[in-house]
């Protein structure tokens, strides 16, 4: 039997710096990773896509799959 996990990624988009990051949904960044720029409103970023991650490991040989799926 396979153990997997899934991810939910968010895609961003910074309003000061325009730079885009990802980051965790539900797990919002404070601050922007490029610019530094605290986010205390709104509208100081925004979602440009989210993404699921799913990560599973094969029982039998060990590996990694890795699958992305744009919601």
């Amino acid at each position: 039997m396979n153990s997997n996990r899934t991810f939910s990624i968010s895609k961003s988009h910074c309003n000061y710096c325009h730079k885009e990051f990802y980051e965790f949904k539900h797990y919002e960044l404070n601050k922007c990773p490029n610019c530094n720029a605290e986010f205390d409103n709104k509208g100081d970023c925004y979602i440009e896509e989210n993404v699921d991650v799913e990560i599973e490991v094969d029982s039998k040989n060990g590996k990694l799959n890795i699958s992305l799926h744009i919601i």
